[in-house]
């Protein structure tokens, strides 16, 4: 994986952490850092959509079924 984070992939997790950090206090400050891990688990999951459409690309009937599957064996 790349260190650049996609512009695209910026936006959504700004998107994100909009909703998910609302809730913190004030003075908690700058959220940057966790911009970029929500960006980052985002690129995360977008490499694994590829590869399981990669590695499924001549059964593309079954490719909801894989990532469904993988999706909720995530802890």
């Amino acid at each position: 994986m790349t260190d650049k984070i996609p512009d695209e992939t910026m936006r959504e997790a700004q998107k994100i952490a909009g909703t998910v950090l609302r809730n913190l206090p004030e003075d908690y400050g700058d959220v940057t850092y966790e911009i970029n891990v929500i960006a980052r688990a985002l690129m995360a999951r977008d490499q694994r959509a590829a590869e399981i459409a990669t590695e499924y690309r001549h059964s593309p009937a079954l490719i909801p079924g894989v990532i469904l599957s993988y999706d909720e064996a995530q802890p």
